[in-house]
Parts: structure tokens; sequence; C-alpha cells
């Protein structure tokens, strides 16, 4: 058994510890309000823009502008959204591992595949595992989430598209659905011609004309979704955290009751022996 010693330093280690995560959990649950009250907010506006989007795309032809053109699929690009720090659970290992996994599939049919990634924790994965990497963007998450920064991913991937340099697109992060539930998410958004299902028997006259509306329209589309896909993974990787913190929290005190009941036995051996000695000192004087 450890001295009382030891003990208290364990202890001791772990109240500071337990502070730690306390105070973490505190912060995650203010930065979740905001970030929840953001997807709140984003979300009605995506799915407006998406369907005056789709309205429009029902009535054009794939060839009527490059976003909306279906090629065979030989390049794709996955964009895989991750946090910039840890300590949240498994949400950075689930994205992680759906993203490997839709790599894998894609090779296997023979389709060359890059990422783009968004988040520290994702780039020293990537890293590691040695991916192809076109993008690389960190900071976007920790700090209040930008529009411009949407638009600064979304340009990138549209003029490679445009290019030629890929064929189709895809979206990977965690969807927040609520504090104890968060999905990955696997979204297809190059090309958009899938839009097109929203259609309805509507004729519709469009000022100005369709093909400004198309070019102003489409890219904003992609915006949206990305700038919609990191406020989602920003509320997960809150609410995961704060949950991972609470865990860590009720933990730590679990194992301070433990070595507190650790102690107490260490502390009556100790008084015991102690007895044991007078006693025996007392005897050998007589």
């Amino acid at each position: 058994m450890a001295s009382t010693k030891e003990i208290k330093r364990k202890v001791g280690s772990v109240k500071n510890t337990q502070k730690i995560t306390r105070a973490m959990k505190m912060v995650a649950s203010a930065k979740l309000r905001r970030a929840n009250y953001a997807v709140l907010k984003m979300r009605p506006y995506a799915d407006a823009v998406e369907e005056i989007a789709g309205k429009l795309v029902s009535t054009c032809s794939f060839s009527d502008h490059p976003l909306l053109l279906l090629r065979d699929e030989k390049k794709a690009e996955i964009i895989v959204i991750t946090s910039d720090k840890g300590l949240c659970g498994a949400s950075n290992h689930n994205v992680l591992a759906a993203a490997e996994k839709m790599m894998i599939r894609k090779r296997k049919k023979g389709i060359d595949c890059k990422a783009t990634i968004v988040g520290r924790v994702g780039i020293g994965y990537s890293n590691f595992h040695e991916w192809s990497v076109e993008n690389r963007y960190s900071g976007i998450l920790e700090k209040q989430i930008d529009f411009n920064d949407a638009a600064t991913v979304s340009d990138a991937i549209i003029n490679r598209y445009i290019s030629g340099e890929t064929d189709t697109v895809y979206l990977i992060f965690n969807k927040f659905i609520s504090v104890l539930s968060q999905k990955v998410q696997e979204v297809r958004i190059v090309p958009i011609a899938e839009l097109s299902k929203k259609n309805d028997n509507t004729q519709y006259i469009f000022e100005p004309e369709k093909e400004d509306l198309l070019n102003k329209l489409l890219p904003l589309v992609i915006y949206s979704q990305i700038y919609r896909s990191f406020l989602e993974a920003s509320a997960s990787e809150q609410a995961a955290r704060m949950i991972a913190m609470d865990g860590a929290t009720n933990n730590a005190s679990e194992m301070i009751q433990k070595l507190t009941l650790d102690f107490n036995k260490a502390r009556q051996a100790q008084i015991t022996r102690e007895l044991i000695e007078i006693s025996s000192a007392i005897e050998a004087m007589r």
C-alpha cells in the first residue's frame, strides 16, 4: 500500500485536474449556447437558398452552368471538417474514420481521392497517414466563424471543379442534433445537379436572366452549405467536449473518493502499527 504522503499528493493532483475539467465544461457549455444559436439561425437560410436554387435548376439543363455538369467520377475531393483542439470525445475520430472509409471505397473503384482539411486535428491526422491534401485550413472553428472563410474554401473547390482538376466534391462533418447526439454527415456538394430533384411543374419568369441568376446563386448554394457545416461542426465539437469534460469531472470525483478511502486505510494502518510499537516498548521495559 502507498504511503499517506503519496496518496495525499495523488489526491491533490486529481483535484487540480478536476478543477481544469470543470472549467473546460463550463466554457464549452457557454460556447455551445452561442454555436447552437448560430446553427438555428443558419438552417432556415441555407434551406431557403437550396429551395430557390432547386426551382431554378429544375428549369435548366446540365449544360447551362459548369457547376451542374455531371462528369464520370475519376477524381474526387473530400472536405473533412474537424476541430482545432482535442478533448472532445470521439467527435473528430468519427469524422476522420468516415473520410478514411470513403477514400477506401473510391480507390477500390479506381477513383483518385484528395482531401481538403479544416481543423488542426484533421491536419495532424492527414500528415501522419500521408493523405493527398489539396488545402489545409486551421483556426476557422476556433474563433467566431466567418462567412468569408466559407467563401475562401468554396472558391478553391469551385475553381478546381471548373478547371477539371476534380469531378466531384464531398463534405464530411458532424451535424449537431442535440447535446447528446451528433451525427456524421456525408454530402456531395459539387456538382449540385441533385437540386433538380426539388422540381415542380410551375413555370417561372426570371429577372434578371437565368444565366445571371445561375452565376450568382449556384456558388452561393456551395457557400451556404460549407458555412452551415462549419457551424454544425462547431456546435457538435462544443457539445462533445462538454459531455467529455463532464465525464472526466465525475471520474475525478470517483478517483478522489477511492484515494481518500485508501488514505484512511493507510492512516489507520499507520496508527495501528504505532500503537503496537508503543505497546511492545512498554512490555519490553517491564
